[in-house]
């Protein structure tokens, strides 16, 4: 599987057609085998994945905060 499979994959369980304004796959893989998955990515678990031959690194906040500003409009509408 690579990160293009996984990334479809995910919008076709989130029920989505396209990628939200803060996803993104920032270093695509051609074959994923072992991901380090986390809430929040630092800079030291990018560091770990490295060092411990992680393939794939699926951080849930994104680490362009410019693009969640494009999607705050959707969470508060969500919310209320």
């Amino acid at each position: 599987m690579n990160t293009a499979d996984i990334l479809r994959l995910s919008l076709d369980l989130a029920g989505v057609d396209a990628v939200p304004a803060d996803s993104g796959v920032y270093r695509p893989r051609d074959r994923v085998e072992r991901i380090l998955l986390g809430i929040d990515i630092a800079e030291e678990d990018l560091v770990l994945a490295k060092e411990k031959s992680f393939d794939l690194v699926v951080a849930h906040h994104p680490i362009d905060w410019a693009g969640i500003l494009k999607v705050m409009d959707r969470h508060e509408a969500l919310m209320i």
